[in-house]
């Protein structure tokens, strides 16, 4: 059924298979089947069913005439299957996800359907070549030039060094599915140079696939095609594998490593060093101080690094910092949006402060006032939402939408990521043999931070995760192997709430490989570690920032070797806190 009015063309079903329990939905321009073949070479069809609405598109594909696709994107979105039925969404423009961008995509796409994970070419991409150790990278895009140096300069920004960007100049999505593998091959070779180290073949209408294996047997370089990232992260998304053949070459797909290759976490050392180095002149250094009362429970070295010393009283002045401050100016001059439990809102808050930037926190109704009114008295614009981090993310997607600001996620991405390892490193360089980090876990921004700066020092580091009992969201993705949504409770860790996004692109992968254990504490115990911490250790610290002393205090890890527990936090309500150190019984939940 065609529906010229909105420019879409609605309901053209590609597969339908009536038993099949996991379902994409898959955005692709009108005149593009290449991405649609692909999928069905690269994906497990007999378990997945994949269904296609196509946005009109204009030749040829200048960045003007992919900017006009962007309104559309959204009323494609609510012609796929209803949400209930589907497991993730992609994107399939390599070129228009660069150009629109792939946070305005993700944020016109959940104006629809704001709970599915979205899969852009682009963003799977990068994160695919940065899997595969990727650092000089030579690109063949099928586009005119004009089309092609955004892309040049979005590989940059992400970190990816161009050994060389070879354009052929072609106008139209039918001229680039009817270029032969052969010439694909010829213009990949004429794109190798010394430095590279892999190739990157752009556009999902190009027949990349098919030259594949070919390529990588001539060049000895790992490939990486468009629509093979995005088969990756959509088999990621519905909890599937990828093909091991067809066309679908298992040395560019990071899902399909042989086991014996060591996980490479996609932020690497010099990420987090120069990282380290920007936030510098913004951030303390925080203590590292031993644990005389711990030491003796333990009965092994037990260290605090008393991080809720903070500027902020919490370790997310970091990935916020170096965020804000690794913005281009013009995003800068749009603003900045998060949305947060309160210690990233507060962090964020801060670092748009003091780099002149405007910033709004988006916060569901379970955030504590107190952490609400510190975030208002670092002059950012405050908005009360719903009854959870999914509701309040909605919001932010609108701001993004509507206003054109930027998102600073509070985990799930990398200058977020690398922020935050910069307190990884300051642990091995206060305390070089260590062996044990206890490490508090909500979306994980912290510990892949942690565990990619750490792993990457000490390979045999233990780093072990910590939570709550009640809506522990990473735990629980774990145990499903996937992302999925977890009711948010009411606890003393109310830092630690919220999910990890169903698109989680960075810290599930990432908690998933280097993470070597994983405990969960209860109410009861992350009260008594407050009243420990403030009677032995003489510090005040909030629920989420006493986790880990929690699980040292109820035994139920027991290291050996030097160990370290990360204190995160100190915003805590001081009313509730006299009340947990006078040794009354608090129960968070109680009006």
């Amino acid at each position: 059924m065609d529906n010229i009015n909105i420019g879409l063309y609605a309901g053209d079903l590609t597969y339908d298979p009536p038993d099949k329990n996991k379902k994409i939905g898959v955005i692709a321009l009108s005149t593009d089947v290449t991405a649609e073949r692909d999928f069905a070479r690269i994906l497990p069809m007999d378990a997945l069913g994949v269904y296609v609405t196509r946005v009109a598109f204009e030749n040829p594909t200048t960045p003007e005439n992919l900017r006009k696709m962007a309104p559309l994107i959204t009323q494609a979105a609510g012609l796929i299957l209803p949400e209930e039925q589907l497991d993730a969404i992609c994107y399939s423009c390599t070129a228009a996800s660069v150009v629109i961008g792939d946070d305005a995509i993700n944020a016109l796409v959940h104006a629809a359907r704001p709970n599915l994970p979205v899969v852009t070419p682009s963003g799977a991409a990068v994160r695919a070549l940065k899997t595969l150790g990727a650092k000089h990278i030579s690109v063949v895009t099928p586009y005119l030039v004009e089309t092609s140096q955004p892309m040049a300069a979005y590989f940059q920004a992400q970190g990816l060094s161009l050994a060389k960007f070879l354009c052929l100049g072609l106008e139209s999505d039918l001229d680039m599915a009817r270029v032969d593998p052969a010439s694909i091959i010829k213009a990949a070779l004429a794109s190798q140079t010394n430095q590279t180290d892999a190739f990157f073949l752009s556009c999902t209408a190009l027949q990349a696939a098919d030259v594949v294996a070919e390529l990588e047997r001539q060049t000895g370089k790992p490939v990486v095609t468009s629509n093979q990232a995005c088969a990756w992260e959509l088999a990621h998304h519905t909890n599937l594998r990828v093909n091991a053949g067809n066309g679908a070459a298992c040395s560019c797909m990071p899902c399909d490593r042989s086991p014996q290759m060591a996980f490479q976490s996609p932020i690497e050392l010099s990420d987090i060093k120069t990282a380290a180095q920007r936030i510098a002149p913004c951030i303390r250094t925080t203590p590292l101080v031993a644990s005389e009362s711990l030491s003796r429970l333990t009965k092994t070295p037990v260290y605090l690094k008393l991080e809720h010393h903070q500027i902020t009283n919490s370790f997310k002045l970091r990935g916020a910092s170096n965020a804000v401050m690794a913005l281009p100016e013009a995003a800068k001059q749009r603003g900045v949006v998060g949305v947060s439990t309160g210690n990233h809102g507060r962090g964020l808050a801060h670092a748009a402060r003091e780099n002149g930037v405007r910033c709004i926190i988006c916060m569901s109704q379970l955030v504590p006032q107190n952490k609400i009114d510190g975030i208002k008295a670092l002059g950012a614009e405050v908005r009360i939402v719903g009854q959870s981090q999914d509701d309040a993310q909605i919001e932010v997607d609108h701001l993004v939408a509507a206003q054109g600001m930027t998102m600073i996620p509070p985990f799930d991405h990398p200058d977020i990521v690398a922020g935050q390892a910069s307190l990884g490193l300051e642990l091995f360089e206060a305390l070089p043999e260590l062996q044990n980090v206890l490490v508090p876990v909500s979306g994980g921004g912290l510990i892949s931070g942690v565990a990619s700066a750490l792993k990457a020092l000490k390979k045999d580091v233990k780093i072990i995760a910590v939570s709550m009992e009640r809506g522990a969201a990473m735990h629980a993705c774990l145990q499903a192997g996937k992302p999925i949504l977890v009711k948010e409770e009411a606890t003393l860790a109310d830092s630690l709430g919220g999910g990890i996004g169903l698109d989680n692109q960075i810290t599930f992968n990432i908690t998933q490989n280097l993470v070597d254990e994983f405990i969960l504490v209860s109410e009861t115990e992350i009260a008594q570690a407050i009243h420990h911490a403030y009677w032995q250790e003489r510090q005040i610290i909030e629920g989420s920032g006493a986790v880990c002393l929690a699980a040292l205090l109820s035994q139920k890890v027991k290291p050996e070797g030097n160990t370290i527990a990360c204190v995160t936090g100190g915003n805590i309500d001081l009313v509730v806190h006299h009340r947990i150190i006078s040794g009354e019984n608090v129960n968070i939940s109680d009006p």
